[in-house]
């Protein structure tokens, strides 16, 4: 008899080390996405979709090779991070009590105790019927996988621990199933291969069920199969009929005559299962995405024409605040992308969409989206916890929000990776045995429309000083190899600055740069630097933009702080152990301007909205009106300098040039263009008040005022400016 081994495991924390382990399991590949989630494909097929899934889960998964054998696998994704709020058990490890858990007939069963979200204990097997397990007084659920037809799952809650207890699991009081179905956008329905024919789609599920939020459990299957009658397959059967356990179906359908990809999340409880207990989609939710995204630079080196496009749809319940998983992977237009889901703010799940170019053939890297979400007003695009946002977890901000301070509807489709760009940067510390690598890197790049820079990560040229002396890095492929031997160089605690800057960016044309410069010093009981995760250049309405008409209505909007990283003890009854959080404070901000090419900056007022402030991921929200910028720009665009400070007086500046443009005239030569009386004498500019002027070629370029050629230049005095032509 096989023995179906699939146990909800435990939330723990994961180093970076750890994550990197994980991912070297055979035939499965593992990658981080973010937002305790991770990509999983098969290695042997790189070009299959990839599931997105929740961290901390053990999943079954199912492929066909290319001679269509089938092969299981069972594979954990990494655990999430835990949260330093979790409840604390207060017993000692002394205090355990022994669980013994009788399963009548001839059932196996693999199971697990779980005391809450953060913490489970399993059963060890001690006979043909019988398993056993210690654990601390409490109350607990059961769970309780049974080795059965299809997939069953028992359920025992509310188990109280307080002497030692023996608990008893009939499978025959499994008897309530929720059977999934998908339909096409006209109502068509899902045939699947079988040993006959290879149906009309191809065919990706993953699904899993809990109860009252604990206990997790999924599977995975890659190349799903069962021909016209394939919806008891992916059954899910349980004991109790209950509101509290839900169950959910995410699928990834491929048209096989047109590509089309079609994404469905089906979701219920036990408790309001229809009497043929079968969960389909409503066809009229189906939305079709679309995006319209603009190469980098990086691509005519490094794309080798490659057309394709990704995408990733997962899914967000709005009441515990999570990504719920899902599917991605490469695509070709014309084929489509359509999700079929309930809209934002009209049920509890809604989609959450991100499509994105390859400019790197070879590391799929490009732009791409920030999430898309089906609101009742159409798509929105918003700003959710990714990468670096997520920096591990706040004590007092446990949810993962929506950021609506930086989520907007726009009537056209903007063209994503047309726009500035700026740095996210993280300080990884990873202790060894013998040393401890502590450096700092991009994780990524933004757009002003919030769009994720991959590429821009990996191409950015780093400068790293050491108490102001620069180091070597010429010999070192990369940042990492050099922070390798940087921790085995013998040397004091000292003040350690980072400079990135990314060359691959066009905008309208014209080549930009972003430079991040971070500097902290370790000798500081805070050498944490503050990091700056957000600048959105956008009007009123929020809507982002940088090319602007009329600069009243429009302000920079920022959004970071000082994160800080600390350990808390946590007692789990059988053991202690010290968990890693991120510590927030507010830091200081200083934002300036200048006009474009001139390092000519002036300030910016800032002012700091509370009501904005988002964690985890973002810190303190400003904003600053570019009303206030006033100086003549000879092109017309503008650079921003956003500087954070923190107490210790660690600190990262963003340098981004150029960051928007003014089309109309600015602050007073928006009224003064006209009155100035200017002349050229001998080849230099008089004027008639006899004040000294400032000359600027067409370009931006501050000249001379003297022996000037024919040609166009930009006039300033104090409070006047005109263009002059020298003929």
């Amino acid at each position: 008899m096989k023995k179906l081994i699939l146990i909800i495991v435990s939330w723990l924390t994961i180093s970076s080390a750890a994550v990197n382990a994980a991912t070297s399991k055979p035939d499965i590949a593992i990658s981080p996405k973010g937002n305790d989630t991770y990509s999983l494909g098969v290695e042997a097929q790189p070009n299959a979709p990839t599931l997105t899934m929740p961290a901390g889960k053990i999943i079954n998964i199912r492929y066909k090779d290319e001679a269509r054998s089938v092969t299981r696998k069972e594979i954990r994704t990494p655990e999430r991070t835990q949260p330093a709020y979790a409840a604390q058990n207060t017993l000692g490890a002394e205090d355990k009590y022994t669980v013994r858990v009788k399963v009548l007939g001839s059932t196996e069963v693999s199971m697990a105790l779980i005391l809450n979200e953060y913490t489970h204990y399993l059963a060890k097997q001690v006979s043909d019927d019988t398993y056993e397990l210690s654990v601390p007084a409490g109350k607990y659920l059961l769970q309780a996988v049974l080795d059965m037809d299809g997939h069953i799952i028992y359920y025992m809650p509310d188990i109280e621990i307080k002497e030692n207890r023996e608990l008893t699991i009939d499978a025959a009081d499994c008897v309530y199933s929720a059977i999934p179905d998908a339909l096409y956008p006209d109502g068509g329905k899902v045939v699947l291969p079988d040993k006959d024919n290879d149906g009309n789609t191809t065919m990706y599920i993953n699904y899993g069920t809990s109860y009252d939020g604990l206990g997790v459990f999924a599977y995975a299957i890659f190349y799903a199969d069962g021909g016209e009658d394939w919806q008891e397959n992916y059954a899910l059967t349980t004991n109790i009929q209950s509101d509290k356990i839900t169950c959910n179906w995410c699928m990834l359908l491929i048209d096989n005559s047109t590509y089309d990809n079609y994404v469905v999340y089906n979701s219920s409880n036990f408790g309001s299962l229809p009497d043929d207990g079968i969960i389909t989609n409503n066809p009229s939710d189906y939305y079709l995405y679309t995006a319209n995204i603009s190469r980098t630079p990086a691509y005519e080196e490094l794309g080798e024409e490659n057309e394709d496009l990704k995408f990733f749809a997962n899914f967000y319940r709005c009441s515990d605040k999570r990504l719920k998983g899902g599917w991605g992977g490469n695509y070709y237009e014309p084929s489509r992308v359509m999700v079929c889901s309930s809209p934002y703010m009209e049920g509890d799940v809604f989609s959450v969409v991100q499509i994105g170019s390859l400019d790197d053939y070879y590391d799929e890297g490009g732009i791409t989206t920030p999430p898309m979400i089906k609101s009742q007003e159409g798509i929105k695009y918003t700003a959710m916890p990714q990468g670096s946002y997520n920096l591990n977890n706040y004590p007092s901000y446990p949810t993962n929000e929506l950021n609506m301070a930086f989520t907007y509807s726009v009537p056209d489709n903007p063209l994503f990776g047309s726009t500035n760009a700026y740095c996210i940067t993280y300080r990884y510390i990873i202790p060894l045995d013998d040393f401890t690598i502590d450096y700092l890197q991009p994780i990524s790049y933004l757009g002003n429309f919030g769009e994720l820079r991959t590429i821009d990560a990996s191409m950015a040229k780093p400068s790293v000083y050491y108490n102001g002396v620069e180091q070597d890095l010429s010999s070192y492929s990369n940042i990492t190899n050099w922070a390798l031997a940087w921790a085995q160089t013998e040397r004091e605690p000292g003040v350690m600055k980072y400079v990135y800057r990314d060359d691959n960016i066009s905008i309208d044309g014209m080549e930009g740069y972003s430079l991040c410069t971070t500097e902290y010093d370790e000798t500081k009981d805070d050498s944490y630097p503050p990091t700056i995760q957000r600048i959105m250049i956008k009007d009123k309405n929020g809507s982002p933009s940088i090319l602007i008409d009329n600069q009243e209505n429009y302000v920079v909007a920022i959004a970071g702080g000082d994160f800080s990283s600390t350990t808390t003890p946590m007692n789990l009854g059988n053991r202690t152990v010290d968990f890693e959080c991120i510590e927030f404070s507010p830091a200081t901000l200083k934002a300036e301007y200048a006009p474009n090419g001139t390092n000519d900056f002036s300030p910016l007022n800032s002012v700091e909205i509370p009501e904005n402030l988002c964690l985890p991921g973002y810190g303190t929200y400003y904003e600053c009106k570019l009303s206030e910028v006033t100086k003549e720009s000879a092109n017309k665009w503008y650079d921003l300098k956003i500087t954070m400070t923190d107490a210790a007086g660690n600190s990262q500046t963003q340098l981004i040039s150029p960051a928007f443009k003014l089309n109309g005239e600015t602050g007073i030569a928006a009224n003064k263009i006209n009155e100035v009386d200017f002349n050229v004498i001998d080849g230099k500019v008089v004027t008639s008040d006899n004040t000294e002027p400032v000359i600027y070629g067409i370009a931006g370029e501050r000249v001379r005022n003297e022996n000037l050629q024919p040609g166009i230049y930009i006039v300033k005095t104090s409070a006047k400016s005109a263009k002059v032509i020298i003929k």
